[in-house]
């Protein structure tokens, strides 16, 4: 605040980027304050989504406001019913599904993002739950969007924003956030996996939030986007894939030793392929960033699962099977 007071905005920025690395959502909301006033609109819309995931109340009070999509003036004088509001939510979320599968990738991406922005003010504005889970389930489903556009980079930054969101739930709302944290943990350790950024046909490497966007929005506009021409896979970048899932890895652990509490009623085996999911990419992460030595564990535990559920549903199951064999054997090849 000092800095920023006397006007050294460099260091305020530097100041802020470290607080919000650490988590503090005030620090992203006034990041994003920082973009807003300074035309970059993608990062403050990023921003600001960030920090309305933390529960940052300015963030989900304003989300809207930065998208240009407010609905405030409709909520405050009462227009704007909270009925009124979930049908709303739920014409776009509706809307959305019906653009994506008419390959309108545009259209599905905008209309999700309307989407989250209303639940994230909702969210704010109400004080409700069921509207914050909502936000974390359209940022989770932008991220779809945006995969199967092609730009997995881009899903970075939703999915993040979903398990804050998911995490933030767990005491509230557990038997619905903790599945779906799990769900989102997976899908971020999926896009390291894949490049940081595009290659252009000009041969130029695009990086970054809003140029990574503009680049593929005009592309699909004009029709000359087919899929990103993925750039290169740092082994940082690779790393990143290890936090998620050993985070997603000890939580179904949980949820199936919760299934199987007196009067539970529930079914352990339910969350075995995405337990087995996330052992096989934890593996495969190791085996890709040069630590074979700690995949075998992983990948031993994953073939036992895809051991038993091939025998359930082998053509669902048995590529999975082949595909983690293939990592154990490429891990001990690594270990010599």
């Amino acid at each position: 605040n000092r800095a920023n007071s006397e006007g050294d905005l460099g260091t305020a920025h530097d100041w802020l980027l470290r607080a919000a690395a650490a988590g503090d959502g005030g620090a992203m909301h006034n990041l994003g304050v920082m973009a807003y006033q300074a035309g970059d609109l993608a990062s403050a819309h990023s921003w600001i989504r960030s920090a309305a995931a933390t529960g940052e109340k300015a963030s989900l009070s304003n989300l809207d406001e930065f998208a240009g999509t407010s609905v405030y003036p409709e909520m405050a004088d009462g227009t704007l019913s909270p009925e009124m509001s979930i049908a709303r939510l739920q014409r776009l979320v509706q809307q959305s599904e019906d653009a994506l599968a008419a390959n309108q990738f545009l259209d599905a991406e905008d209309l999700l993002e309307r989407a989250a922005n209303l639940s994230a003010f909702m969210a704010g504005f109400y004080g409700d739950s069921e509207s914050l889970l909502s936000y974390g389930i359209c940022l989770e489903n932008l991220s779809v969007v945006l995969t199967q556009m092609g730009a997995e980079p881009e899903a970075e930054d939703p999915l993040v924003q979903a398990t804050n969101v998911f995490r933030s739930l767990k005491l509230r709302r557990p038997s619905e956030s903790e599945p779906a944290l799990a769900r989102a943990l997976i899908a971020l350790a999926k896009v390291y996996r894949n490049g940081e950024g595009y290659f252009a046909l000009t041969g130029s490497v695009i990086m970054g939030k809003g140029p990574m966007r503009d680049y593929r929005r005009k592309g699909l506009a004009n029709g000359t986007w087919f899929g990103p021409r993925v750039s290169f896979v740092s082994d940082d970048w690779s790393a990143k894939a290890e936090a998620p899932l050993v985070e997603a890895i000890a939580l179904l652990r949980q949820l199936m030793a919760d299934q199987q509490l007196p009067n539970a009623g529930g079914d352990p085996a339910r969350y075995e392929p995405s337990l087995a999911i996330a052992l096989n990419l934890l593996g495969e992460t190791y085996v890709n960033t040069d630590r074979a030595g700690e995949a075998e564990s992983p990948l031993l535990e994953a073939e036992a699962l895809y051991d038993l559920l091939v025998r359930q549903d082998p053509e669902r199951f048995q590529h999975l099977l082949t595909d983690t064999r293939e990592l154990l054997a490429r891990a001990a090849q690594e270990r010599g």
